[in-house]
């Protein structure tokens, strides 16, 4: 008798979710033959682009205490080794959040929190961003970044908030709701601003 397909729940840069049919001893490649030759995950992700190639990344989860730096260096854009294994990937993350339904079965609870995203490594679906000014996080830190076509502004500054545990709200005198925006700087091939 066949084993039944092991289902990976697969976040895309444009928050809808896919769900990949692969075995339990399945590698980031194997999740990429399961989804990127899909019509639906290439409109949502590449919305009309040619196909380059793909990778999948882990999703930053962060740690109650938030990030240190040297977390984050090796954290670095999250892309995934193509024969890395997803079964620990998928237990391996906190307990999905009181928002979403939870199930009480162990064997189904990777299907509420996914812990990885299928992206493009098409060069105009990335981006690189660095952090100015914003509390928990080193100025200079740059992020990288991967989108969809449809992708806004205003989704890559919520996933980040969201993905770094950013602080929306600071307390004491002087405090308040924190706004986060993205400022556009075009650098010239030789690096001066």
């Amino acid at each position: 008798m066949a084993e039944p397909p092991f289902i990976v729940p697969t976040l895309s840069p444009s928050g809808a979710l896919h769900f990949a049919a692969v075995t339990k001893d399945a590698t980031a490649q194997d999740i990429i033959d399961a989804l990127a030759t899909l019509e639906d995950v290439n409109e949502d992700i590449l919305g009309g682009l040619e196909d380059a190639s793909w990778g999948v990344q882990r999703i930053r989860r962060p740690s109650p205490g938030g990030w240190d730096e040297a977390e984050l260096r090796r954290f670095g854009n999250g892309l995934l080794d193509r024969n890395d294994k997803i079964g620990p990937l998928l237990n391996s993350g906190k307990p999905p959040s009181l928002q979403r339904h939870f199930s009480a079965f162990p064997l189904s609870s990777h299907l509420h929190t996914p812990a990885i995203r299928l992206v493009s490594l098409h060069s105009l679906l990335r981006v690189t961003l660095t952090c100015m000014r914003v509390p928990d996080l080193e100025d200079d830190l740059d992020i990288e970044w991967f989108l969809a076509r449809n992708t806004t502004a205003e989704e890559v500054v919520n996933g980040v908030i969201e993905e770094f545990g950013l602080t929306k709200v600071m307390g004491g005198p002087g405090g308040g709701n924190i706004d986060y925006v993205l400022e556009e700087v075009w650098v010239p091939v030789n690096g001066d601003e």
